[in-house]
């Protein structure tokens, strides 16, 4: 035991060690994405347009301004349709920013990022303190896209569209993600939030416990992290490289999801899920009835294993029975998950593949946690039967 939990605190140093980028292979160039050239230093220089009639007077208000900022700025009148803008572009190292903007009446300055107002000039030299910082695109926090270009975020769709070969059950988190196929050109970082979690005793013992054959990489990696209470997103740092972020979980959508909503006519998108099949009476545990519907579908489905001990309840100890029927693959799901209060997410993964995201509802969850907050769960366990039984209207599962 000893020697194995030593393997293991090697790896996890290894992995902890992910964060120093200077090893890492320079990403491939994706769809009219560049990888960024170095960066020692950032030049930025403004230009203030005025309109037909001009603005000479109200322009040069901003003339200290940008003085105390030591930024060039050059004013001069609008031609033709001229709109605001800002480009970058790298030479020798220095990253230079090119901004124009138009000046209005008021003396405020339209830019590509909204209004610089007057009377809100510090907020102003935060916004340019950000690009001096980031580059062009500015500070990614809070953006869509996770702060990206349309560019980028292709670019990292397509290295998170990769199959994973690899057999994750009964890993733990070392092993796990060592052998998902993380791509080179998206380095992994471990924030000094994560390396604590992962110091929790019970995480060390944990062993994923799926299969994710048959789903892309960016839906596992999101699916396996999970599991560990952890997420990922994608990062652009200062110098214009994007790596990968590992986390603390978060369920506030700021964290790439486990799979991507149906978009379209879903008979479309999963033919067999919607397909008839004869059914004769069977009893069932959950893995063996999910299992039954995988293989007569040929679609993936996983459990959310992380909500399921989030409210003490073990899927492995849930069973249900089908009746004799002849009925299409996604209304027999609903039949088995409904009485036990369970729900399956529909989910697409990055390279539109369908899976299912089976885990409890959420009437299901407040009714466990409320007791669980009562020291009342025991109670709740004792009948059971009756309790699963009682199935609330709003618990719908996946729509027909």
């Amino acid at each position: 035991m000893e020697r194995s939990l030593s393997c293991l605190c090697l790896v996890l140093l290894s992995l902890m060690l992910l964060p120093n980028l200077s090893a890492q292979e320079e990403p491939e160039p994706g769809p009219r994405y560049r990888p960024p050239a170095k960066v020692s230093s950032t030049q930025i220089e403004f230009e203030l347009l005025t309109g037909a009639r001009g603005q000479d007077v109200t322009a040069r208000q901003w003339y200290d301004f940008f003085s105390d900022l030591m930024i060039p700025l050059r004013i001069r009148q609008t031609i033709g349709k001229e709109e605001p803008s800002i480009t970058e572009e790298i030479r020798n190292g220095v990253r230079h920013i090119h901004i124009v903007g138009v000046v209005e009446i008021n003396g405020d300055v339209k830019l590509t990022a909204g209004r610089a107002k007057q009377n809100e000039k510090e907020k102003f030299k935060t916004w340019i303190a950000s690009l001096k910082e980031y580059g062009a695109l500015g500070d990614p926090a809070g953006k869509p896209l996770w702060g990206l270009s349309e560019e980028q975020y292709a670019f990292v769709r397509l290295e998170l569209s990769t199959n994973v070969k690899a057999d994750l059950k009964k890993s733990n988190f070392a092993e796990g993600l060592s052998r998902i196929g993380l791509p080179a050109a998206l380095p992994v970082v471990l924030t000094d939030e994560t390396k604590n979690h992962l110091r929790n005793v019970d995480l060390r013992e944990f062993q994923f416990p799926e299969n994710l054959g048959g789903i892309s990489l960016g839906s596992s990696l999101a699916i396996f992290l999970r599991e560990f209470g952890l997420g990922f997103a994608p990062t652009r740092l200062p110098d214009g490289r994007i790596v990968l972020t590992i986390d603390p979980l978060e369920e506030d959508g700021t964290q790439w999801p486990v799979g991507w909503d149906w978009e379209g006519y879903p008979k479309q998108i999963a033919p067999s899920f919607y397909a008839r099949t004869t059914v004769r009476v069977r009893d069932f545990t959950l893995n063996e009835f999910i299992e039954f519907i995988e293989k007569g579908t040929g679609i993936p489905i996983v459990i959310d294993h992380n909500n399921f001990r989030a409210i003490q309840l073990n899927p492995d100890d849930l069973k249900l029975t089908i009746r004799p029927d002849v009925t299409a693959w996604n209304l027999l799901l609903n039949k088995g998950l409904s009485p036990l209060r369970l729900r399956a997410e529909r989910r697409i993964d990055e390279t539109g593949k369908p899976f299912l995201w089976v885990g409890p509802t959420s009437t299901l969850i407040r009714q466990r946690m409320k007791l669980i907050e009562a020291g009342e769960l025991e109670e709740l366990n004792a009948d059971s039967e009756e309790a699963l039984q009682d199935v609330s209207k709003d618990d719908a599962t996946i729509n027909d």
